[in-house]
């Protein structure tokens, strides 16, 4: 892989050959090719300076310079296909925070995490940052189900109504991978 520098130098190595020589046309035709290389390239790097720094509609607009045909050599179109949906997962997660969704926004941090796993990205750094500021809201969450699904347990043959809605609440409080939360969802199966 030729770096900028090496396509610099060849297009002035190229530029030094006379018109009259038999190699001038394909020289042309080098020194065109290395330009829209060198664009390209810079193309790809100023989108992903924008996109690193939470720049992504302007990340986009880089990406969108670059031809059809290059394009599909370098999988631009999934490029802008990550960024669209790592951005949005993001800004999704924030307004279910404000919704006082937390468990719905957790699970789009972690697809932005799961999408972008390079760490100085800024909405891997946001998510990162979200998720370590949530960790004491969760721990209580999971606190919370823990004891509710023990009451429930307990409170299964004594009042089978109050168990129930106790491991409801559970299914509410933690993530579907959560101990608790399967544990719940085990016995409201068996006690419906």
């Amino acid at each position: 892989s030729f770096t900028a520098q090496k396509y610099i130098e060849a297009i002035a190595k190229f530029k030094k050959i006379p018109p009259e020589n038999s190699r001038f046309a394909q020289a042309q035709n080098y020194i065109t090719r290395a330009n829209q290389t060198l664009e390209i390239n810079e193309n790809l790097k100023q989108a992903q300076d924008l996109y690193n720094s939470g720049n992504n509609q302007q990340a986009i607009e880089w990406l969108d310079k670059i031809s059809e045909e290059e394009r599909k050599k370098r999988k631009v179109d999934e490029l802008i296909k990550k960024i669209s949906e790592v951005a949005s997962s993001h800004n999704e997660a924030g307004e279910l925070v404000e919704q006082g969704k937390i468990l719905e926004a957790v699970a789009r941090w972690n697809n932005v995490i799961r999408l972008e796993s390079e760490p100085r990205n800024f909405f891997f750094q946001e998510a990162t940052r979200y998720l370590e500021k949530l960790r004491p809201e969760l721990e209580k969450r999971e606190e919370e189900a823990k004891e509710l699904f023990r009451s429930g347990y307990v409170l299964q043959s004594i009042n089978p109504q109050k168990a129930v809605e106790n491991w409801k609440r559970v299914l509410e409080l933690v993530p579907p991978d959560n101990e608790y939360y399967l544990k719940a969802k085990k016995s409201l199966e068996k006690n419906q």
